[in-house]
């Protein structure tokens, strides 16, 4: 038999009464007497030892699992024309960390994962509903959540301060007024405008906080096209202009952290990285990440995603969210 995969496998050793049996209707050797290699392709991580932290948790999978695991890492920017290369080919990685919504775009390639994700939901407590959102398509859940985080703005509460401020902006409206200020002191506002994920990140926490959104709630009829939206883009016209330096428009992902860090910054969005203070707009944005299995070869294989079952200070602090970024990361395994 061609292309057994493991599920099948361990349902036929499951109903079978000797080893030699199993063997015979697989009509292979058992997995387990085969030393497998399992590839999970990832991102460079913005924090280095984040992935030298991966890699020891491999290692000590490999070595329960008596396989050997490789994890290959790239920059993050790449890995949507890699994944998609290996989808076109149906060869590559085993296991892939996505950041989008590879699900559904190659749900016929990815294995459901309904029984794992329904396991762990019971195990610790059941899952947001923005990881359904992103990860269960129609014919099943195809990534397990793996980790969300959050993305506040922060700022920097001398540059406040001394402008007359004595708290940060509690709204997008008062980031405006207040960054007109703090621009004219020299301490410009910093929200990416460019083609990082950043940008879109910021974007969709500042659209929602307006009310626009780009379907209705059936998920097929467009209201992208309304007064709200073009409210969203008058507001991010005017922060531009008066608030911000043309810089954020050639922004990459660390350009918010580096301008941060410049001291010359009132305030930026970004991740919680390197975070002097943060403010909570509304709906708090989350980003998540997610691990996917796929099926290429002909082979069924497995995926998981991200996603955090209780609440952080952050959320907490904005509310619960009812929409996330629409940010993932996914790996495919063969």
């Amino acid at each position: 038999m061609n292309g057994t995969t493991r599920r099948q496998f361990l349902k036929v050793s499951a109903t079978t009464s000797t080893g030699l049996a199993t063997w015979l209707a697989l009509d292979r050797a058992p997995a387990f007497a085969q030393k497998r290699e399992l590839t999970f392709l990832s991102w460079n991580h913005f924090v280095p030892a984040s992935d030298d932290e991966l890699r020891r948790q491999a290692e000590v999978f490999s070595k329960q699992a008596n396989c050997t695991v490789r994890v290959d890492t790239m920059a993050h920017l790449q890995m949507p024309a890699k994944v998609a290369a290996e989808a076109q080919s149906q060869s590559g990685h085993d296991m892939y960390r996505s950041a989008g919504a590879d699900p559904f775009l190659y749900e016929h390639l990815h294995a459901n994962l309904d029984d794992l994700v329904d396991k762990l939901g019971k195990q610790f407590g059941g899952w947001y509903p923005f990881a359904a959102e992103m990860n269960q398509t129609k014919s099943g859940w195809k990534g397990v959540p793996w980790f969300w985080v959050s993305f506040p703005g922060t700022y920097n509460q001398a540059h406040f301060k001394k402008a007359g401020f004595e708290n940060p902006p509690k709204t997008w409206a008062e980031l405006l007024s207040m960054g007109k200020a703090l621009k004219k002191q020299g301490n410009p506002v910093g929200i990416p405008i460019s083609h990082c994920s950043d940008a879109h990140s910021t974007y969709w926490s500042v659209a929602w906080s307006f009310g626009a959104k780009v379907l209705e709630a059936d998920g097929k009829t467009p209201a992208i096209n309304s007064d709200k939206t073009a409210h969203v883009l008058d507001w991010y016209k005017e922060l531009y202009a008066e608030a911000m330096e043309p810089e954020v428009l050639s922004w990459d992902d660390a350009g918010n952290n580096r301008f941060l860090l410049s001291g010359k910054s009132s305030s930026c969005s970004r991740r919680r990285t390197t975070t002097p203070g943060s403010w909570p707009p509304t709906p708090s944005t989350i980003r998540r990440c997610a691990i996917s299995r796929t099926i290429r070869s002909g082979r069924a294989i497995r995926s998981s995603r991200c996603c955090r079952r209780k609440p952080s200070s952050a959320t907490r602090a904005g509310g619960r969210p009812s929409r996330a970024t629409p940010y993932s990361g996914s790996t495919t395994t063969t």
